[in-house]
């Protein structure tokens, strides 16, 4: 009998490798993508963190520059009411008149140079100013001198149109202006600008010292206190120095 063949089991074929699911590829990129998210968001506010912080720096810079502006003046302003008050009281202490306003007298650049009041602090004058250079005269600055025999008071007066103080003394006579207090005035004329010091002789009766200022003139008796002195002058010279009525304050 001839023996029946076996049927041989069909083979099962083993599953091939599975690769990595979609769901988890897709999970892993938006995972990256949530990273790279947040590493843009972190960028972002460190950025605005800085932002804010020289934001914050410049406005404390700009509020510091005006604080100390706005204090430099206040002190300024204190410092010359301080100067202006100490002036007054020496003022008074030594006997000088009040400051005087005068009448303006003219402004032209053409002769004659005729001065009804004296020391003439307005009116025509030279073309020409004092030396800027020359703060300090040793002679009387309305005597005629030099070869033509022309005094220095029209430039003079021209220097007052530029806001200039000049400080006028009488240098000779029984009322004459002491020499400690003629020095202290040098000094004073030697370290400020727009300030000259000049003897006159053509200064009012019982008058040592007259500070004049273009249509301002402040006397002064014979001064003993040279403190005191210049005192009164620094106080004129605060107020009318470079300003006051003068037309031309800005000139050299």
């Amino acid at each position: 009998m001839a023996k029946k063949k076996r049927k041989k089991k069909p083979t099962t074929p083993r599953p091939a490798a599975q690769p990595v699911s979609q769901a988890a590829d897709a999970q892993g990129r938006q995972e990256r993508k949530e990273a790279a998210r947040r590493e843009r968001e972190e960028r972002i506010k460190r950025a605005r963190r800085r932002q804010r912080l020289r934001r914050l720096v410049r406005w404390v810079a700009i509020l510091a520059v005006i604080a100390l502006i706005v204090g430099f003046i206040w002190w300024r302003g204190a410092a010359g009411r301080r100067v202006l008050q100490a002036a007054d009281a020496a003022a008074e202490r030594i006997g000088c008149e009040a400051i005087v306003e005068r009448d303006e007298k003219g402004r032209s650049h053409e002769p004659p140079y005729e001065y009804t009041e004296r020391p003439a602090t307005s009116g025509s004058h030279a073309p020409s100013t004092l030396d800027p250079a020359v703060s300090v005269y040793d002679d009387p600055i309305d005597v005629p001198a030099g070869d033509q025999g022309v005094s220095l008071e029209p430039q003079a007066v021209h220097n007052l149109e530029h806001a200039y103080v000049i400080m006028y003394y009488r240098s000779e006579g029984p009322q004459a202006l002491p020499d400690a207090v003629v020095q202290r005035l040098t000094q004073l004329a030697e370290r400020e600008e727009k300030v000259i010091l000049a003897p006159y002789s053509q200064l009012p009766q019982g008058t040592s010292l007259t500070l004049a200022a273009w249509t301002r003139v402040q006397q002064c008796p014979a001064v003993r206190d040279a403190g005191a002195a210049e005192q009164v002058a620094r106080g004129f010279i605060q107020r009318f120095r470079g300003g006051g009525d003068a037309p031309e304050p800005t000139a050299p």
